[in-house]
């Protein structure tokens, strides 16, 4: 028996839109530039800096990747739908869990594709706080929520 408390619905939101903030990869180019991919879109700093939205980009004609970005995307909103409900108290840790978890692999998968080009690296920095807040959400749900069944 845990003698932790479940967070505040307030609190929970909280770290959700945190990892929302927060880079989910950083890709730096062999000649030095950066471009920053967010949940919401791109920041890239050459030739000046320049702010994309996700929904500009041709997720569903463009290449596959950009369909993994947006299934990311829509997995972390569900998480923060999720989380929202916890207002009323109807959430259910395991879903708003898997949800993050998810999202963390569909971002893992796009930073390593991006990864193995030539002229980029890609550093997964979302997916390790995704799994980070995921696994703090799971970690401090109420233990009769965490059961399976």
């Amino acid at each position: 028996m845990s003698d932790r408390t479940p967070p505040s619905p307030t609190l929970v939101a909280a770290v959700l839109v945190a990892v929302g903030a927060v880079p989910w990869s950083v890709q730096t180019f062999v000649g030095g530039e950066v471009f920053l991919r967010f949940v919401w879109g791109g920041v890239s700093f050459e030739p000046a800096v320049t702010v994309q939205p996700l929904v500009s980009y041709p997720l569903v004609s463009g290449p596959p990747i950009l369909l993994r970005w947006a299934g990311a995307t829509a997995c972390w909103l569900g998480a923060v739908v999720s989380a929202a409900t916890n207002q009323v108290g109807l959430e259910d840790p395991r879903v708003t869990t898997g949800l993050l978890a998810l999202a963390g692999f569909l971002n893992l998968l796009v930073a390593l594709e991006f990864g193995v080009q030539p002229t980029r690296t890609g550093y997964p920095t979302g997916t390790a706080a995704v799994w980070l807040a995921a696994g703090w959400r799971y970690a401090r749900a109420d233990p009769a929520r965490r059961r399976l069944v």
